[in-house]
């Protein structure tokens, strides 16, 4: 970024509400319509009369969202409440209450810079805080490419009606877009992988043009995001892994949440990661902590008493350790970390995660699992394998202490199986005392990072710097192993859509695991692998065993 652009941005004011509702809104109407005009030049368009917009936005609890340079406006968004979702192929859904995005544009002069981004944050931000589910806009792609490419980047489009009456002539049709926000109850399966499969943060990636102009790429953000009372919460461990680092930072771009809590090992790379996203306007602190160590757990979770936590995503964790390892307490490596910390930490936050949630926005609790869950790997492929344990009911041994128990992928695998039945237990409890939190757990699939593991497996292919075009081929025949950066794009999307509710369905009772993307069904009994993770009678056991060990490890540390 040039020293001229970056003494400009510094001029420009954070974005500004102006309800219908209250003088200051009134006030900002003939405001908003002189800045339209310069930027529609269209003074015919019975949108460019006040009476319209009076009419409009008085009905509609309408808003004014504005950014302003030395007191002039050179930016705005201005939305209303509708009834008049039409029903589409994402919600399926009729007459629902959304917030419409009905004429936004920035000056000439002040394009580039990130304002309507900010805009379309405030906005979206407003949307949430009234309990909408919906935000829509109409646009002419013809002559509104660049706010058309700015909606597509993030919004679905569910209506094209060609013809109709056009601002002008030249103009083909016009399009509509809806953007979910938040949902009460699971979509399809259908529209859930639609959702999590969409390229994230395509405008904070690669720049975005908006109606007013093209904005110039930056992958700085230039306003700082419209806050909320209180502010959204993401709790995020093994932060400083490449996973977690690149899941912060896109999920940072999305403007989700207001703050973050990073927690690692790590402290260079945390407080550096802390630093950055501080720098791009996102409030984020570093949390020191060894989560293989069940007082460092407690310690953690007693920092963090008494703060909403609107979504935590667990992603601390080993894969595959050549040989038995321990914890600091004794329990088996993969074990202790990648499972009962996440158990620990997750009950010991209840009271945040019920105090953050709330109907229409659910706290999202997210559990990194794998598909190795199914049973140790013959041929690359898990569901091939011996059961593990756990899955069979088995409990003696699930530190694998016994001679020749341990290896490396059935120890992992049976961290990740205990992991999906915790997220399906999770819901089951969450249901029955109708809390508003939401448990899933997700496989990002193998990693670069471990490659040396993959390499030698027949069913796994190297992904780094190859197409997109070309991995969607080969998932037919193998395994993808890709960067992590890749990989963080499903527990993006789980984090910040609605894609993280679960839902019971007649053939399993629950759902709530994801795999490759997509909503997939965990593991069930096969004849040559009889172990299940729908047994509801092993979530409950491995609960309780869990809670004993938990205490057990606390009273002998301490």
């Amino acid at each position: 970024m040039s020293p001229e652009l970056s003494a400009r941005l510094s001029e420009m004011e954070p974005v500004s509400a102006h309800p219908m509702t209250e003088a200051a809104g009134v006030e900002a109407t003939s405001e908003v319509l002189r800045l339209a005009a310069a930027v529609f030049q269209d003074s015919e368009h019975p949108m460019a009369h006040a009476e319209e917009w009076d009419r409009r936005l008085q009905e509609g609890r309408g808003v004014h969202f504005v950014v302003r340079q030395e007191a002039q406006l050179v930016s705005f968004l201005t939305a209303y409440q509708s009834n008049n979702v039409q029903r589409t192929r994402a919600t399926d859904d009729a007459d629902s209450n959304c917030f419409h995005v009905w004429m936004a544009g920035t000056h000439p002069d002040f394009r580039g810079r990130g304002a309507m981004t900010a805009l379309f944050h405030a906005a979206e931000k407003s949307a949430r805080s009234r309990g909408l589910r919906y935000m829509t806009l109409n646009t002419y792609p013809t002559r509104f490419p660049d706010m058309f490419k700015l909606a597509t980047a993030q919004w679905e489009m569910y209506e094209d009606t060609m013809g109709g009456r056009d601002m002008k002539d030249k103009d083909v049709g016009k399009v509509s877009l809806i953007k979910l926000l938040t949902c009460a109850i699971a979509l399809p399966w259908a529209a859930l992988a639609l959702v999590a499969r969409r390229p994230r943060s395509a405008h904070a990636r690669r720049g975005v043009a908006c109606r007013d102009g093209a904005e110039q790429a930056t992958r700085t953000p230039i306003l700082a995001p419209f806050q909320t009372d209180p502010p959204r919460v993401l709790l995020v461990t093994g932060a400083t892994s490449r996973l977690g680092t690149a899941f912060a930072r896109r999920v940072a771009e999305e403007r989700a949440f207001d703050r973050m809590l990073l927690c690692g090992r790590n402290r260079r790379k945390g407080e550096a990661l802390a630093a950055e996203l501080a720098a791009s306007g996102i409030h984020a602190d570093f949390l020191a902590v060894d989560l293989s160590c069940q007082m460092e757990v407690r310690s953690l979770c007693s920092q963090l008493r008494g703060r909403p936590i609107h979504c935590a995503a667990l992603l601390a964790g080993v894969t595959a350790v050549p040989t038995r390892e321990e914890t600091p307490d004794g329990l088996e490596l993969h074990f202790g970390l990648n499972y009962l910390s996440r158990f620990h930490l997750v009950t010991a936050l209840l009271e945040n995660f019920q105090a953050a949630g709330t109907e229409m926005s659910p706290a999202r609790v997210l559990l990194c699992g794998s598909s190795r869950h199914r049973g140790e790997p013959v041929l690359g492929f898990s569901g091939l394998g011996p059961a593990l344990p756990v899955g069979l009911g088995d409990f003696k041994d699930m530190q694998l202490e016994d001679t020749n128990a341990y290896r490396p992928w059935k120890a992992f695998g049976q961290a990740a199986l205990c992991n999906v039945m915790l997220a399906y237990e999770l819901q089951k409890r969450f249901r029955d005392a109708n809390d508003h939190i939401a448990a899933v757990c997700f496989d990002p699939g193998p990693l670069m990072t471990a490659w040396d593991l993959y390499r030698r497996e027949e069913n796994r292919w190297p992904g780094t710097g190859m197409a997109q075009g070309d991995k969607d081929m080969l998932a037919y025949f193998t395994r993808v192993v890709q960067d992590p950066e890749s990989a963080a794009e499903l527990p993006i999307a789980l984090a910040t859509t609605c894609s993280a509710m679960p839902s019971r369905t007649p053939q399993v009772g629950y759902t709530g695991y994801w795999e490759l993307g997509l909503p997939a069904l965990s593991k069930f009994p096969l004849p040559w692998n009889w172990s299940s993770s729908y047994d509801e009678e092993l979530w409950s056991t491995l609960w309780d065993r869990s809670e004993r060990l938990v205490q057990d490890t606390l009273h002998h540390s301490s």
